[in-house]
């Protein structure tokens, strides 16, 4: 069953009992989705607090004295507090003002009505760089990206091999994004999300060459650990 329980966000007889509620009927198989102007207190407190889900790894990390001496040796100072974090829902359009940076989130198109997914552009000195997480062709997307200096996009298919029209919709294809990277005139195109379909020696190849005739910036192929620098790349030195 799809519940929902509209609950106030801090503590107050409706958060506390309406999340203690949406918990209970969740480990009997529902699907229940709260209703509040931002995540409510207790939610999190089931996630890190004391009795919540991560309480015994978090205990682990602060308290053993093997966890404490990694902690010491990475700089920290004990004791070793636990995280208290203050957790804040964004919403579609809004920016978030870091001192020195910003991130703006937009609601894009992939996993909705059930989920509702978000990518990003984040600003900071002079640089921006755009994220797409699972999405497929949309102008919310396009419009994140926008003359930006890097975008790290989901390439999910060769394009053409869609498994069905509402996969075709919901996730992106090498030309489509190739297309993205060329109407937002991004700098640097990233193509991350790379399935085993196309991670094949030659094919991936190809891939790259096609993407090249629609999109004339610089092309890449993400992989573990790649470093994408957020100028042009330059050749390096020949020995």
């Amino acid at each position: 069953m799809n519940i929902g329980i509209t609950v106030y966000p801090t503590y107050g007889g409706s958060g506390i009992v309406g999340s203690e509620l949406g918990r209970e009927l969740a480990q009997r198989g529902h699907n229940v989705h709260f209703i509040s102007s931002t995540l409510p207190t207790r939610l999190t407190e089931l996630v890190v607090g004391e009795n919540g889900i991560f309480g015994p790894d978090l205990a682990a990390r602060t308290e053993l004295p093997m966890s404490q001496a990694v902690f010491v040796a990475r700089g920290g100072t004990l004791p070793r507090a636990k995280p208290r974090p203050v957790v804040r829902e964004l919403r579609s359009g809004e920016t978030v003002d870091g001192g020195g940076f910003t991130v703006q989130a937009r609601a894009i198109i992939h996993a909705q009505p059930v989920l509702e997914c978000y990518g990003y552009r984040l600003e900071a000195d002079g640089a921006s760089f755009a994220y797409s997480g699972d999405a497929g062709p949309c102008k919310a997307m396009q419009q994140l990206a926008q003359d930006c200096d890097v975008l790290v996009h989901m390439c999910h298919f060769i394009s053409g091999t869609a498994l069905n029209p509402e996969f075709d919709k919901r996730n992106m294809g090498h030309l489509e994004l190739a297309a993205l990277g060329r109407d937002a005139n991004v700098r640097n195109l990233v193509a991350s999300h790379i399935t085993e379909q196309m991670d094949v020696p030659g094919v991936k190849e190809r891939l790259i060459r096609e993407m090249a005739e629609i999109y004339r910036g610089n092309l890449f192929f993400g992989e573990d650990l790649m470093e994408i620098p957020v100028r042009p790349p330059a050749p390096r030195k020949l020995d």
